[in-house]
């Protein structure tokens, strides 16, 4: 019984290591995310409009990922250079923070977090892995350390002042954009409405 004791927690004790050491997973590149298509070539005209437009996109899950959204990347939904390019005055970044196993079934019943194996397998920080509200919180820090990156091409919108602020630079220099944090479900609160002031 000794010697099987042995074997479990050395066996334990090696995949433990394992995880510690190893580098992120980078679940994005996983998951498939599909790589972006090339645009086709545009008149003019068709640039001189688009460049008048105000874009916003409404949902991006990019902050679930380790990729740095501060640099140009030929695969994943979004990153800041991109958005440039394509003159997105505003994205929504939301915080994933739960998700089901298998979200194309009718069921609403969670039987796996696929968030919580994301944020073990790409190393999260401890505390996320069991608190929808540090996730959340975590992604919001990875936000605010993107844009300190920027070197001022990304404005984080937390009011309608901002938002004014934000749209007055941008008239003036283009080549910039914003992000919006939000929150897709309510599980960050862990059903504690105290918790909405503080998110």
């Amino acid at each position: 019984m000794n010697k099987l004791l042995f074997w479990i927690i050395a066996l334990a004790a090696f995949a433990i290591s394992a995880v510690a050491l190893a580098p992120p997973l980078n679940t994005e590149k996983i998951a498939g995310i599909e790589q972006p298509k090339p645009l086709p070539n545009r008149t003019a005209s068709i640039e001189q409009f688009y460049a008048d437009l105000r874009i916003v996109d409404m949902h991006a899950d990019s902050l679930l990922w380790v990729r740095d959204l501060s640099k140009r990347s030929a695969s994943g939904q979004v990153d800041f250079p991109r958005l440039i390019d394509a003159n997105i005055t505003l994205q929504f970044f939301m915080a994933v923070v739960e998700s089901p196993d298998d979200i194309t079934s009718d069921s609403v019943e969670e039987v796996v977090d696929q968030i919580t194996q994301i944020t073990v397998l790409d190393k999260w920080p401890g505390r996320t892995w069991g608190s929808r509200f540090e996730r959340s919180e975590h992604l919001a820090r990875r936000m605010h350390e993107y844009q300190k990156r920027s070197a001022g091409s990304v404005e984080i919108i937390k009011s309608r002042n901002d938002l004014m602020r934000y749209l007055d630079k941008r008239a003036e220099s283009p080549d910039m954009t914003a992000a919006l944090l939000g929150s897709e479900g309510a599980h960050p609160t862990e059903w504690d409405i105290a918790r909405i002031e503080d998110l």
